[in-house]
């Protein structure tokens, strides 16, 4: 064997072994994905034009997107199922020998649900074909739960509303009839808080202590394809919740397609709010909120030379953003003045009577002469600390937190999220095939426990990262 030769072919053995090696992490770690999305698909019936069944029918499913077929044989009753199927579109087609093919294009499959198609054939040559387009709601007539499908042209075309955080895809399960609240606490059909499971591709999401609360590990938005919000009669797969969201994710199709976006939010474009003007706020005029989420998308066929026939076979989709917001809290605050800083609080007065509000000493619960604290009695930590305290810079004595006389102390809190994920699906045969998705969701921010009275690095700023 020549040098080129052995050049030319460790790359292939290097791609047979990592493909493999692919394979059997996709076997060991996204089996139960596999198992768990085999309740979506199409079931059905077939007769002929007087009502009999018709066993040993062949009955092809082809996905229209990818061209991946699915193949069953009617049993002795005439019926057929087809299950672990992809949300989308699909061709049923129906051969017997002694009457004509019946095909039927854009039979909508939803996930989580089974679209019940039945087909009538009539007798006639095996080379004619009768051609119907299906409806675009199919009945589901084998499962009794009612929930409701938010499907891929919804979530595309729905604005999404930023802040704090980039675009949440489980914010579109509040437009399902019957979900109230928001993302973080949210109820179904009059159930109780965090009773909700989380499903993605039909593998549970456990959340201890905030069931169904998704937002610090949402996918990327544009990762899901659909979703679907079971609202009653749950089927005893979701366990002990009350109500479930089921995420599909996307994957790709025969051709490649992809998208970028940008959305952008400032300050200079919004006006002055009700609880913004000189009468309601301490600080009149347009808060600070700048906001820009961008990101990408792309999917379609992965193409293997030599390995699993090449195309058609294998799938992806990947998705990718980030999200960025530079706002301020701008909450005031309540300090002591500098004469009480010494001790002396001669100034210490009711905000409404004018009268002296006394000190005592806690030693002879006796008021302290002239409300005065002599400094001999000031702990050193005190002693240490009131250098840090800054003085008002507000009109008001402070007193209760009514009348606060400290302004916040500027500082721009960037609050980052970056969001990816991406999906691969492996069609082995007309029978098996393997999904496997992935994502990644990190966020990180400034905040406060109580209003910005001193930034770092003095000691007594509330700050947390």
């Amino acid at each position: 064997m020549t040098p080129n030769t052995q050049d030319r072919g460790r790359p292939r053995l290097s791609i047979r072994f990592a493909i493999q090696l692919l394979t059997l992490c996709f076997v060991l770690f996204a089996v139960r994905g596999a198992w768990a999305q085999a309740n979506a698909g199409i079931t059905g019936t077939v007769t002929d034009a007087s009502g009999a069944v018709i066993p040993d029918a062949n009955v092809t499913i082809t996905n229209e997107s990818t061209s991946i077929s699915t193949k069953a044989v009617t049993t002795a009753s005439g019926t057929y199922a087809v299950t672990g199927l992809t949300p989308g579109a699909y061709t049923v087609t129906v051969e017997k020998t002694g009457f004509k093919k019946s095909v039927q294009n854009h039979v909508n499959v939803e996930v989580t649900v089974n679209a019940t198609v039945p087909i009538t054939l009539t007798t006639g040559a095996a080379t004619e074909t009768v051609q119907v387009d299906a409806q675009q709601i199919t009945l589901n007539t084998t499962q009794p739960q009612i929930g409701s499908t938010i499907e891929p042209q919804v979530v595309k075309s729905l604005p999404t509303s930023l802040g704090g955080r980039g675009r949440q895809v489980d914010g579109l399960q509040l437009l399902a009839p019957g979900t109230t609240g928001n993302t973080f606490s949210h109820r179904i059909s009059g159930g109780v808080d965090f009773e909700q499971e989380i499903l993605y591709n039909g593998v549970p999401a456990p959340q201890p202590e905030t069931e169904g609360y998704t937002v610090n590990f949402n996918p990327p938005f544009e990762m899901v394809q659909e979703f679907r919000v079971e609202r009653s009669t749950f089927s005893a797969q979701y366990g002990l919740g009350q109500g479930a969201l089921t995420y599909q994710m996307a994957s790709g199709t025969n051709h490649y397609h992809g998208d970028l976006f940008e959305i952008n939010r400032n300050s200079f474009f919004d006006s002055q709010g009700f609880f913004n003007n000189k009468y309601h706020s301490s600080t009149p005029g347009v808060p600070t909120d700048h906001e820009n989420n961008y990101g990408f998308s792309v999917g379609g066929p992965i193409w293997i030379p030599k390995v699993y026939n090449g195309r058609d076979k294998t799938f992806g989709h990947y998705s990718q953003e980030w999200y960025k917001q530079n706002g301020q809290d701008t909450d005031v605050s309540t300090v002591p003045t500098a004469l009480e800083k010494t001790g002396n609080f001669s100034d210490f007065v009711d905000g409404k009577t004018g009268a002296l509000i006394p000190i005592f000493d806690p030693l002879t619960g006796q008021q302290f002469p002239g409300n005065v604290i002599p400094v001999n009695r000031f702990s050193p930590t005190s002693a240490a600390l009131l250098q840090y305290i800054p003085n008002p810079d507000r009109p008001g004595s402070g007193i209760g937190g009514l009348d606060s006389n400290k302004s916040f102390t500027p500082f721009i809190n960037p609050k980052i999220q970056h969001n990816w994920g991406f999906t691969i699906d492996q069609n082995l045969n007309q029978k098996q095939s393997l999904h496997y998705s992935q994502w990644r969701n990190t966020f990180s921010n400034y905040s406060f426990d109580n209003p910005p009275l001193v930034i770092q690095p003095n000691p007594l700023n509330s700050m947390k990262f």
